[in-house]
């Protein structure tokens, strides 16, 4: 719409430009030529009447005619005489008024039109350039918009696909964590795992623990410590199957307390025929001391 309001006001500035270049070359000066052509033939039209009247008069003197047609012939050419007059004072007013008037204002109304409609097409063309620009600056703004959102998308798959943890060892996937070989269990970090939740950095919220081989985690009063060693045996029995005994070897105990008179105990385990038997599971530990 914006280039059709342009054309259109392109095209009528052109054509008012040849009408009114037209005008003053031709049409002004043959108006001008026309309003004087007038005003000579009122002049001459009462030259021709005045001098009929004069040669009727002299020829009436020197004929033999009645006076009463004599004076009836000589009205008429009176009357005649008067109408051009009259004719005459018309014109000069009209001409006078044409040339002093009519003509310059017509004149500088054309001149005015061409004018207004030169700002106007000028106006308009500014107004194109104008909304062109801002398409273009809207294009510009789009393509950088567009730009970002590309990187930002790319970004993010990236990001998703870094966020696809591969676990460093086999196993079953625990919400929570472990401590000491005791299962936290979900309910810490339950709340947090949905949608809008928010994880603290660093902390624990899933482990991935290897079902085989099971190690026992427990402790060893210190008034014990002497009576246990590494590879002393013994046997677990679960808290699930209090008719199960299962055997097991301390692997490592620790050389300092790990709380106010315990020490840390780790056993290991031969599980392999229980496969009910799970990491955060309970057991009661029975070791052969001498």
């Amino acid at each position: 719409s914006a280039s059709m309001d342009k054309a259109a006001a392109l095209r009528a500035l052109a054509r008012l430009e040849v009408d009114f270049k037209r005008y003053e070359q031709k049409i002004k000066a043959f108006n001008e030529k026309s309003a004087k052509f007038s005003l000579t033939s009122s002049e001459n039209s009462l030259s021709y009447v005045q001098e009929e009247l004069k040669q009727l008069k002299k020829m009436y003197e020197a004929d033999d005619i009645t006076e009463e047609t004599e004076e009836i012939i000589i009205k008429r050419a009176q009357h005649a005489v008067d109408r051009s007059l009259h004719y005459l004072e018309r014109s000069r007013n009209i001409t006078e008024a044409t040339l002093k008037f009519s003509l310059p204002r017509e004149y500088a109304d054309m001149k005015d039109a061409l004018t207004r409609n030169q700002l106007a097409a000028g106006k308009t063309n500014d107004t194109h350039e104008e909304k062109l620009n801002k398409l273009k600056l809207g294009l510009r703004r789009q393509t950088i918009d567009l730009k970002r959102a590309e990187e930002a998308h790319a970004k993010l798959e990236g990001d998703l696909e870094k966020m696809t943890i591969r676990a460093t060892a086999n196993g079953v996937l625990y919400y929570g964590k472990f401590v000491d070989g005791v299962w936290g269990g979900q309910k810490t970090v339950k709340s947090k795992l949905r949608k809008e939740g928010k994880l603290t950095s660093g902390e624990v919220f899933m482990t991935v623990v290897e079902i085989r081989p099971l190690q026992i985690q427990g402790s060893v009063a210190e008034k014990d410590l002497r009576k246990v060693a590494a590879g002393i045996t013994g046997w677990a029995t679960p808290t699930a199957e209090l008719g199960h005994r299962v055997p097991v070897e301390v692997v490592s105990i620790s050389s300092v307390p790990t709380a106010p008179g315990q020490y840390a105990l780790t056993v290991g385990t031969q599980a392999a025929d229980k496969g009910y038997l799970m990491p955060g599971m309970g057991c009661a530990v029975k070791l052969e001391v001498y």
